[in-house]
């Protein structure tokens, strides 16, 4: 006879099994079952982590931006600021391992670029903010929604509208998908083998860890895995109640409605058993809070509500162990890998001419633009010029050569950045060298002070690939007010 002596363990994982065990007298025979028992379990699968705090990027409420990223215990407690400065960090993604954070930060920094500053990286820290590193610095390109392989060797990211990966370092950057797709906010599966990402604002998209086989998942946005691996979570699209947060298996079966308010970014603990997320509120003057939901539904608690959450992320409990051991996916062996790098949207160089005045009935086939010349995004008009409603509204496009010519029959593509809005399908400019586009912005645009809504418009000659050395481009960024602010 021996004795059974209450000890730490992991609960979650194994409540049914050691946690209800009283401390009692049992039989030598009934304690060797009981923990061969608990290894079959421990054994089995990828085995849930221990919930550490919760990490996320939040500006202050009523003052809007510069956002920065904090740490919350899931009670609510030991709320704290990791990082200050005047950049703005709005995402932020935790490491397997508990003990690093990969961070998006909008340096504000010029780099010569005539319409707009591309400040947008990723930096590497400490889960206390210290020890920062920068992992890009490729201005006019930007860096958006950061996330972790299992193993922490590799993150993924998306860069002009496609999803990349690199080594935590930021050596191999290997282009995942390619080019003209509106794909964001990607996640890694715990086996490494799968990776999700959202497409065109309101389609999920899975695929292999080096970008082959895309196929459909669901209608949504803002997907993650469960840390088994057996489920993926993501944010509903469609107007009303079809919002909210929603759990699948990863076959697409089985698909449930968990919340139905203004809510996105959900994310899974460590150990699977609840679900936290971004509740945003339906009053006039907005509000984003950090909440948690049961995995199954239900028991939805309020963790943070003093400040407006950008982003969020669970965090393990730091010296967590590794899931899974990813592809080493390299540059070269991508099902994008012949493609080259989107050129970016380009300042004018001395060996550039600046666009001459047109003249008058002057117009010439995009067909007929060939190098030095090049296509030139010459104007951007739309209304209104603060957004503070999520209607759709158009944008004109005037296109004209380095000559100042209009250009009739050059395809034009608006891709939103961050995927906070879609846009209609290319389209061709007419006789005068202008085009109207629709841009209708998703739920994930929040109205409130300091944001922007920012476009990329490429141009390019029909049959030619967006990164040819005719290609134009152009950021535009327009200024969103809340509605109590007008």
């Amino acid at each position: 006879m021996g004795h059974i002596y209450a000890f730490s363990t992991n609960c979650t994982q194994l409540r049914t099994i050691l946690c209800r065990v009283p401390v009692r007298l049992v039989s030598v025979v009934a304690l060797a079952g009981l923990f061969a028992l608990v290894a079959a379990v421990a054994g089995s699968g990828s085995p849930p982590g221990d919930n550490g705090r919760i990490v996320f990027g939040a500006t202050v409420r009523g003052a809007g931006l510069p956002a920065h990223v904090y740490s919350v215990e899931p009670d609510g407690t030991g709320l704290t600021q990791l990082t200050s400065g005047t950049g703005d960090d709005s995402q932020v993604a935790a490491a397997p391992d508990g003990g690093r954070l990969l961070v998006e930060r909008d340096t504000h920094e010029q780099c010569g670029h005539v319409y707009w500053a591309q400040g947008y990286d990723l930096f590497l820290m400490g889960t206390d903010g210290r020890r920062q590193t920068r992992l890009t610095d490729d201005c006019p390109h930007g860096e958006f929604n950061p996330a972790w392989s299992p193993s922490g060797a590799h993150v993924l990211f998306s860069r002009d509208g496609t999803i990349w990966s690199m080594r935590s370092d930021g050596s191999d950057e290997a282009q995942l998908t390619c080019q003209g797709n509106g794909d964001y906010f990607p996640a890694w599966s715990p086996d490494g083998r799968t990776i999700a990402f959202t497409r065109n604002g309101d389609e999920i998209e899975l695929m292999n860890a080096d970008g082959s086989d895309v196929r459909r998942f669901a209608a949504g946005t803002m997907p993650a895995f469960s840390p088994d691996g057996s489920q993926i979570s993501f944010a509903g699209v469609g107007p009303g109640e079809a919002q909210g947060i929603y759990a699948a298996n990863v076959d697409g079966g089985d698909a449930r409605q968990l919340t139905t308010g203004d809510d996105d970014r959900p994310v899974w603990a460590p150990d699977g058993t609840r679900i936290v997320f971004i509740a945003g509120s339906n009053a006039p003057s907005r509000t984003y809070d950090i909440d948690t939901i049961a995995a199954s539904g239900g028991d939805e608690r309020t963790v943070m509500s003093s400040l407006d959450a950008t982003w969020v992320d669970w965090a393990a409990r730091p010296g967590a162990p590794a899931t899974a051991t990813e592809p080493d996916v390299t540059p070269g062996a991508t099902a994008c890998s012949e493609t080259p790098q989107a050129a970016g949207p380009q300042a004018p160089t001395s060996s550039q001419a600046p666009v001459a005045a047109p003249a008058v009935g002057s117009t010439v086939p995009a067909a007929a633009v060939a190098a030095p010349d090049r296509l030139v995004v010459a104007s951007v008009s739309f209304a209104p010029r603060i957004l503070r409603v999520r209607r759709a509204f158009e944008v004109g496009i005037r296109v004209r050569d380095q000559r100042g010519r209009a250009v009739s029959g050059a395809v034009v593509r608006i891709t939103p950045l961050d995927g906070r809005a879609r846009a209609s399908a290319a389209l061709r400019t007419g006789p005068s060298g202008a085009v109207s586009v629709k841009v209708v912005p998703t739920r994930l645009l929040e109205l409130r002070p300091g944001r922007r809504l920012t476009l990329e418009v490429r141009v390019r000659r029909p049959g030619d690939p967006w990164a040819a050395a005719v290609s134009g481009s152009r950021l535009v960024s327009i200024r969103i007010a809340s509605p109590s602010h007008r």
